[in-house]
């Protein structure tokens, strides 16, 4: 669905099981515990840093979140500790995207929909 979230907590076993969409930023994920069928792990992309403090700065505001306001406190560390979790058919959706950008293309016009429907075949 194009959706973000930041997962503080731990996670249980299964997690990102028919994850088709969007992306997920998890605390001292335990890759084990992943259903990794449909997606990949990674690091933070530097691109990604400020999303994530945002939305953690938004949970301080609105929880008082000690948790929260620690990771941002202490950043430099704290961004080590998230991994990317990302479909990998979502990839190919913004990779389409992002091509179609650059071409100068309608995001959501016909020809892009068409690529993404090729990309997600391949």
């Amino acid at each position: 669905t194009g959706g973000t979230v930041v997962v503080l907590g731990s996670t249980g076993r299964n997690f990102a099981a028919g994850m088709s969409g969007g992306v997920a930023y998890v605390l001292d994920l335990s890759a084990d515990l992943v259903n990794a069928e449909l997606v990949d792990l990674g690091p933070l992309r530097p691109d990604e840093e400020t999303t994530i403090k945002e939305l953690l700065g938004s949970h301080v505001k609105w929880t008082e979140s000690p948790v929260a306001r620690r990771l941002i406190e202490d950043w430099e560390h704290a961004r080590e500790r998230f991994t990317l979790v990302l479909p990998r058919d979502y990839q190919r959706v913004l990779d389409v995207q992002a091509t179609a950008l650059a071409q100068g293309l309608e995001v959501d016009g016909v020809e892009v929909w068409n690529r993404i429907m090729e990309a997600s075949r391949g």
